[in-house]
């Protein structure tokens, strides 16, 4: 319901916070339709109003992404970090490299993030699943160790790190 107002209140003002609320909510429940019916209505306007909004770049990166146009996609993860360098959207940007597989940009982003994954947990993770997926579990290691205190739980975060501890002697 809050997207469907959100959605024509954007419609009737042509507000860009209205429009990014809509989006979000869109993308809360997964509803690509609704998203790129929004997108299809955004006005020149609106969308230079959210060129400063690093969340419209991460959101329609998402849209992009579930679309198949990974070259679009990879652009506007990359935009959304120049706008704001947060943890969020570089956990975002590589998980995207790692789910798409774009293992050459992978690399490249893991190791400009090298030195801040070793300070930033949440970075931990993700840096873990990429080094593997590099076929590098000496570099992964480090990050399992970190997060294996919060995931003892997890089993398939633990079958991952002996997975990694097993490659990586």
């Amino acid at each position: 319901e809050a997207a469907r107002i959100a959605e024509a209140e954007y419609r009737r003002t042509g507000s860009a916070a209205m429009f990014l609320a809509a989006l979000d909510l869109h993308a809360e429940r997964r509803d690509r339709t609704a998203m790129q019916r929004l997108f299809e209505a955004l006005t020149p306007q609106a969308e230079a109003a959210l060129g400063a909004e690093a969340r419209f770049y991460t959101l329609r990166a998402q849209w992009r992404q579930s679309r198949g146009e990974l070259p679009l996609a990879l652009a506007d993860f990359r935009r959304a970090l120049t706008i704001d360098p947060s943890t969020d959207g570089k956990v975002a940007l590589l998980w995207f490299l790692v789910d798409n597989r774009l293992d050459r940009e992978l690399r490249r982003e893991l190791e400009l993030q090298s030195a801040e994954a070793e300070r930033d947990a949440a970075l931990a993770g993700v840096h873990a699943a990429g080094w593997m997926q590099l076929n590098e579990p000496r570099r992964a290691l480090p990050h399992f160790r970190r997060e294996l205190a919060t995931r003892r739980d997890d089993l398939l975060w633990i079958m991952a790190y002996a997975d990694a501890l097993e490659a990586g002697g």
